[in-house]
């Protein structure tokens, strides 16, 4: 009895020791994570990469890729607003008369009438390959059209017949984030402007974006 009673008491004493070995003042190995404030090289650095326009070898200024995830917020990047993200999206190639302008016009959200012809459209039909979004998903999230839930897709024409997206912004624009103060917290990166926070995290040598969200008033 005397040795059951010991078998017991050991096998007590060694749960708390593991439990000892993952506490330290009440805070667990992942609370124990330091939080570091960005310095203002690395703010300036994240905003160089976010500048809204580029400009090319010719002097012609494009969107910057990244600005696309900033026209909308989530929680997560399944929740993107897939409209609001090809509403400046560089489209790869704007539509001509013929069978797909036709196509387009049987389309429920088409939004110029069944009689309109191609020469009195108002403006541009962007056309966008589920191939091109899936490659600026995967790089910049790590997901595809096919993991997305759907926020913003009521809004825009699918053809599946050319495996693209449509979409009529006549302007140009981008999405801007700029950021004021940052910090890092083991792999994950929080950057604030004055009215939204970008939450990033470590991927390999670069970074995938996880949230884009407004932040909390006081």
């Amino acid at each position: 009895m005397k040795n059951h009673k010991l078998k017991i008491l050991i096998i007590l004493l060694a749960v708390l020791i593991a439990a000892i070995g993952c506490v330290n003042n009440g805070k667990t190995k992942d609370e124990n994570i330091n939080i570091i404030p960005l310095t203002d090289i690395e703010i300036e650095s994240f905003n160089e990469s976010f500048k809204p326009i580029l400009v090319d070898e010719q002097g012609i200024g494009y969107v910057n890729p990244i600005s696309n995830f900033f026209t909308s917020y989530y929680d997560k990047p399944e929740d993107i607003n897939l409209a609001e993200f090809l509403s400046y999206f560089t489209p790869d190639r704007d539509v001509q008369d013929g069978d797909e302008f036709d196509a387009l016009k049987n389309e429920k959200n088409w939004p110029f009438g069944t009689d309109r012809d191609f020469k009195s459209m108002p403006v541009p039909i962007h056309a966008f390959h589920v191939e091109t979004i899936n490659k600026e998903l995967q790089q910049y999230m790590d997901i595809t059209l096919d993991d997305i839930s759907g926020i913003g897709t009521e809004s825009l024409i699918f053809l599946e017949e050319y495996n693209a997206y449509y979409n009529f912004t006549s302007d140009f624009a981008a999405g801007v984030f700029q950021c004021t103060r940052g910090e890092t917290e083991g792999n994950i990166v929080r950057l604030f402007s004055e009215s939204v926070t970008l939450t990033l995290r470590k991927h390999d040598d670069d970074y995938l974006i996880l949230s884009h969200q407004l932040s909390a008033k006081d």
